[in-house]
Protein backbone atom coordinates (compact mmCIF):
# COMPACT_ATOMS: atom_id res chain seq x y z
CA UNK A 1 0.00 0.00 0.00
CA UNK A 2 1.32 3.42 -0.96
CA UNK A 3 1.26 6.05 1.79
CA UNK A 4 0.43 9.58 0.64
CA UNK A 5 1.86 12.83 2.01
CA UNK A 6 -1.67 13.70 3.19
CA UNK A 7 -1.75 10.53 5.30
CA UNK A 8 1.64 11.43 6.75
CA UNK A 9 0.35 14.86 7.75
CA UNK A 10 -2.70 13.30 9.41
CA UNK A 11 -0.61 10.87 11.44
CA UNK A 12 1.88 13.57 12.44
CA UNK A 13 -1.01 15.88 13.32
CA UNK A 14 -2.46 13.20 15.60
CA UNK A 15 0.86 13.11 17.50
CA UNK A 16 1.02 16.91 17.75
CA UNK A 17 -2.62 17.32 18.76
CA UNK A 18 -2.33 14.70 21.49
CA UNK A 19 1.01 15.87 22.83
CA UNK A 20 0.07 19.54 22.83
CA UNK A 21 -2.67 18.70 25.36
CA UNK A 22 -0.23 17.27 27.91
CA UNK A 23 0.35 19.34 31.03
CA UNK A 24 3.74 21.06 30.91
CA UNK A 25 4.79 18.99 33.92
CA UNK A 26 4.64 15.88 31.70
CA UNK A 27 6.75 17.24 28.82
CA UNK A 28 10.02 15.83 30.11
CA UNK A 29 8.49 12.40 30.81
CA UNK A 30 9.52 9.56 28.54
CA UNK A 31 6.67 7.59 26.98
CA UNK A 32 6.34 3.84 26.76
CA UNK A 33 8.04 1.93 23.98
CA UNK A 34 4.87 1.50 21.93
CA UNK A 35 4.58 5.27 21.55
CA UNK A 36 8.17 5.47 20.33
CA UNK A 37 7.63 2.59 17.93
CA UNK A 38 4.63 4.40 16.48
CA UNK A 39 6.72 7.56 15.97
CA UNK A 40 9.44 5.43 14.31
CA UNK A 41 6.78 4.05 11.96
CA UNK A 42 5.67 7.60 11.13
CA UNK A 43 9.28 8.57 10.43
CA UNK A 44 9.91 5.60 8.12
CA UNK A 45 6.60 6.16 6.28
CA UNK A 46 7.52 9.82 5.84
CA UNK A 47 10.82 8.95 4.20
CA UNK A 48 9.02 6.41 2.01
CA UNK A 49 6.31 8.87 0.93
CA UNK A 50 8.74 11.76 0.50
CA UNK A 51 11.90 10.19 -0.94
CA UNK A 52 13.37 13.62 -1.71
CA UNK A 53 13.33 14.56 1.99
CA UNK A 54 16.76 14.59 3.60
CA UNK A 55 16.44 12.43 6.77
CA UNK A 56 18.62 14.92 8.65
CA UNK A 57 15.75 17.43 8.51
CA UNK A 58 13.51 15.36 10.77
CA UNK A 59 14.15 13.77 14.15
CA UNK A 60 16.20 10.62 14.38
CA UNK A 61 14.63 7.26 15.01
CA UNK A 62 13.82 6.90 18.70
CA UNK A 63 15.61 4.22 20.63
CA UNK A 64 13.54 1.93 22.80
CA UNK A 65 15.13 0.38 25.89
CA UNK A 66 14.05 -1.75 28.83
CA UNK A 67 13.67 -0.02 32.18
CA UNK A 68 14.94 -1.60 35.40
CA UNK A 69 11.37 -2.85 35.90
CA UNK A 70 11.41 -4.53 32.49
CA UNK A 71 9.05 -2.13 30.70
CA UNK A 72 9.93 -0.77 27.27
CA UNK A 73 10.49 3.01 27.33
CA UNK A 74 11.64 5.62 24.85
CA UNK A 75 14.92 7.46 25.09
CA UNK A 76 13.14 10.64 23.92
CA UNK A 77 10.71 12.74 25.94
CA UNK A 78 7.19 13.70 24.91
CA UNK A 79 8.33 17.22 23.98
CA UNK A 80 11.08 15.84 21.74
CA UNK A 81 8.63 13.55 19.97
CA UNK A 82 6.19 16.44 19.52
CA UNK A 83 8.98 18.50 17.94
CA UNK A 84 9.91 15.63 15.59
CA UNK A 85 6.26 15.19 14.55
CA UNK A 86 5.95 18.95 13.89
CA UNK A 87 9.05 18.78 11.69
CA UNK A 88 7.46 15.96 9.70
CA UNK A 89 4.22 17.96 9.34
CA UNK A 90 6.09 21.00 8.09
CA UNK A 91 8.17 19.09 5.55
CA UNK A 92 5.15 17.09 4.36
CA UNK A 93 3.12 20.27 4.03
CA UNK A 94 5.87 21.83 1.87
CA UNK A 95 5.49 18.99 -0.61
CA UNK A 96 3.73 20.21 -3.76
CA UNK A 97 1.88 16.88 -3.96
CA UNK A 98 -0.08 17.72 -0.80
CA UNK A 99 -3.34 19.35 -1.79
CA UNK A 100 -5.03 19.73 1.57
CA UNK A 101 -5.39 18.54 5.09
CA UNK A 102 -8.45 16.34 4.99
CA UNK A 103 -7.52 14.60 8.24
CA UNK A 104 -10.48 12.85 9.71
CA UNK A 105 -12.93 13.77 6.99
CA UNK A 106 -14.45 11.19 4.73
CA UNK A 107 -14.71 13.55 1.78
CA UNK A 108 -10.99 13.81 1.00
Amino acid sequence: MIITPEEIICKAKAFVDTLSKLPRSQYSTVPNGQFGQDYNLLRSLTLEALPHLDPRLIGKEIEIRRSAEGAEVCTASYVEIETFARQIMEHSDDNPAVSGRGCGSSGS
